[in-house]
């Protein structure tokens, strides 16, 4: 992939087409010699490259992202918290699952299935 294969306002940066404002590099060539380039990830747009950056960060260092960049992520990953219900079990039901299954058990250990 080149720059040719990208949108006019685009660069190519490790194989990906990124907006030529939000791009500091194109490969580990265009960074310090200890650092990386690295694209920021996915968005969720159409393309998703909309909210893609490129960047040269030292390898093991934290990112700092933008406020948008930021908000991106967190827009593209809610968490959402839903509590489970309490799942209810009649005591007849449970007194009767747990007999027939000892007796399931107790008939496959009398035939040797359950023994070594």
């Amino acid at each position: 992939m080149t720059d040719r294969d990208c949108d006019g306002s685009e660069i190519c940066a490790l194989e990906h087409c990124v907006k030529a404002e939000d791009t500091e590099c194109q490969s580990k060539n265009d960074c310090a010699q200890d650092e990386l380039c690295i694209l920021s990830g996915y968005s969720t747009g159409v393309r998703g490259n909309e909210e893609m950056t490129a960047k040269c960060i030292e390898p093991g260092a934290e990112p700092v992202l933008s406020e948008e960049e930021e908000q991106a992520i967190m827009d593209a990953n809610p968490i959402e918290r839903i509590e489970a219900p309490t799942p209810t079990v009649a005591m007849g039901d449970l007194m009767d699952t747990l007999r027939n299954n000892a007796d399931d058990s107790s008939e496959d250990f009398e035939t040797g299935i359950n023994s070594p």
